[in-house]
Formats: structure tokens, C-alpha cells, sequence
């Protein structure tokens, strides 16, 4: 049973080509929201988070801003283009049909694009909530930590039960992912409510 490596200089061109537009694509609208807003406090009427009241980071917050808190903000992008990274060899190893010998990752793509998903989500949720230090981006910053621990369980549970047997009249083999991934999304949801 051999396993594949990956080679980041084998990839295709389009495999980096996602990440460094999608995450440049976040960065310009960022870029133009810090532009226009700079100096305008458009949180104003949101519920603030206590890190607003009673700040915790050695980071000046500047209140009339749309960024806040600008070094936690902007690095948040690094998620983002980790995100872009694991959804882009997911539609490779899509459409290299990999097996499952090959690795569990490489031939279950759908669960490299919910721990892209995830990444993404922790990076524009911790964004918005350095930017804002509102309750609700606390909200999307943790829920979106939580995402990505989630993310990870249910990689590490699909590798160690890539199948289900159900013996019916005959023993019938089920991938698990079609339960692991909804059922993963479901408690992204509650813990972000």
C-alpha cells in the first residue's frame, strides 16, 4: 500500500494560482473598506465585546476606525490563504480520483474543502471581530476556532472509519464522510449561536 506525497512543485500552476487570488481578492476588500472607513466608526450601535471595555491586547484600539484593532485584523489573512491552499488540492485530488490508499485526505476531498471552509471562516470571523471588537464578531472569531477543531475531528475520525458495514441480507460498505461533514456543519452552527 503506497502513499502519495505531496510535492508543492508538482502541483499545477491553478493549485497556487487560487489561494493567491482568493486571498488577494480578501485583502482589496479589506484594503478598500480600511480606505473608505479609516477614520469612521461604523460599529457604532453594535454591542460591544468587554475586550473593547477592558482591552487585553498590547495593541492601541483606535475606536473610529473600521479596523480597531489593525495588526489583529490584518493578520487574520494567513488563515484565509491556508483556507484557499486546502480547497484548491481538494478540487486537485477531486479531480485526480485518488484512492484511499493514497491517504485519506486525497481521496475524501469534501473534507479538505470543510477544513478550507473552516480556515477561511476562523480568518474573516477573527477579521471582523479585531475590526470590530463587537459581542458579535466574538461570536465569529470563536465560532470560527471551534470550526476548525471541528474541521480536524472529523479528519481524524474519517481516517480511522473511512467505512461504515451495515450487513443487511448482504454486508454493504458506506463511506462516513456523508455523515461526518453535516453533522460536523450542524455543531460549526451551534457553537457559533
Amino acid at each position: 500500500m503506497g502513499k502519495c506525497q505531496l510535492k508543492l512543485n508538482s502541483l499545477p500552476f491553478w493549485v497556487h494560482g487560487i489561494p493567491l487570488v482568493g486571498t488577494i481578492a480578501v485583502a482589496v476588500i479589506f484594503l478598500v473598506g480600511f480606505l473608505i472607513y479609516r477614520n469612521e466608526n461604523i460599529w457604532q450601535g453594535m454591542r460591544v465585546a468587554n475586550e473593547f471595555i477592558d482591552p487585553i491586547y498590547n495593541e492601541t484600539i483606535v475606536v473610529n476606525s473600521i479596523f480597531r484593532t489593525r495588526v489583529n485584523t490584518w493578520s487574520n489573512l494567513f488563515y484565509v490563504i491556508v483556507g484557499f491552499y486546502a480547497i484548491a488540492l481538494a478540487i486537485h485530488d477531486w479531480r485526480s480520483h485518488r484512492a484511499l490508499e493514497s491517504g485519506y485526505l486525497a481521496s475524501t476531498p469534501i473534507q479538505s474543502i470543510f477544513f478550507g471552509s473552516a480556515c477561511i471562516y476562523v480568518g474573516l470571523g477573527s477579521g471582523f471581530f479585531h475590526a470590530s471588537l463587537t459581542h458579535l464578531g466574538q461570536q465569529a472569531d470563536v465560532g470560527g476556532m471551534y470550526a476548525v477543531m471541528i474541521a480536524i475531528a472529523s479528519l481524524c475520525v474519517g481516517s480511522w472509519f473511512p467505512f461504515i458495514t451495515v450487513a443487511i441480507k448482504r454486508p454493504y460498505r458506506f463511506p462516513t464522510w456523508p455523515v461526518l461533514v453535516p453533522l460536523s456543519v450542524f455543531f460549526c452552527v451551534y457553537f457559533f449561536i
